[in-house]
């Protein structure tokens, strides 16, 4: 009896021994794969910086941020339980390189999407919100006259819009929580960007801090608005793409003068 638990035991190690060494080669060869942090406000955010599109499940559950990838890479993790410290407790990483686990300091809400081939991961203070998630809209009372039924009212989502500066460009996305078309017209340095449905814009962000060559002017429509225009600096590009739901608008620097 004895000699048979010891078969099963040396049997068990040799057979994790094999697995180990026949893992090993295929994640010495894995991508290697940047792993950035930093805490915002209201939120902390982890990029991960592949050099080719990847896709992504992600998901958090009883205490645990969850990424799994559809190809293995070498993630160096370190430095992220010091550069969100008020999210992170502890991250480990699966033998197969593909999942990683994160032990997680409170009850946040989940944000995620790509920047090209980068992945971006927002760990969002608060309970489990949408997309659409952000400061709380200023509530507008009806006026007591005429009375309006409630089927009447307009029934419109809130569209976070966010903002970024970059080496030649501002970035601003449109959190929208469906794709929605959008159309771009432009009038001299003024752009009007005219989505398909309407929607309350909020500009807060991006109004309490401007961008270098974009400017956006916020809507004073409580019921929503199909339109929003920007102000774009003298000789400013824009161009945009969508990205999911969400819209993404890059203006683009002037262009230097010809000498």
């Amino acid at each position: 009896m004895i000699g048979r638990h010891l078969d099963a035991i040396r049997h068990a190690a040799v057979a994790a021994i094999v697995t180990a060494v026949l893992a090993w080669p295929a994640l010495a060869e894995a991508e290697r794969v940047t792993v950035r942090g930093g805490e915002h406000q209201g939120f902390g955010r982890l990029v991960f910086d592949w050099a080719e599109s990847v896709h992504y499940e992600t998901r958090v559950e009883a205490g645990y941020l969850e990424i799994r990838f559809d190809r293995p890479a070498a993630f160096d993790l370190s430095p992220l339980e010091r550069d969100l410290e008020d999210y992170l407790a502890g991250s480990q990483v699966s033998p197969d390189g593909r999942s990683l686990v994160f032990n997680l300091k409170g009850s946040f809400g989940l944000e995620h999407f790509t920047l090209g081939p980068k992945v971006v991961v927002d760990l969002k203070r608060g309970p489990l919100e949408s997309l659409t998630a952000g400061p709380a809209p200023i509530k507008v009372p009806m006026p007591p006259t005429p009375p309006q039924r409630a089927e009447d009212q307009p029934r419109v989502p809130v569209v976070r819009v966010r903002g970024g500066e970059h080496d030649d460009f501002s970035r601003l996305v449109f959190d929208w929580p469906r794709p929605v078309g959008v159309r771009l017209e432009e009038q001299g340095n003024r752009l009007h960007l005219v989505f398909d449905e309407a929607a309350r814009f909020d500009l807060s962000r991006v109004v309490s801090k401007p961008l270098k060559h974009v400017t956006a002017r916020p809507s004073n429509k409580p019921d929503g608005s199909r339109e929003v225009i920007l102000e774009l600096a003298e000789g400013s590009r824009a161009k945009s793409w969508n990205d999911g739901p969400h819209l993404v608008l890059d203006i683009q620097a002037p262009r230097p003068a010809a000498i």
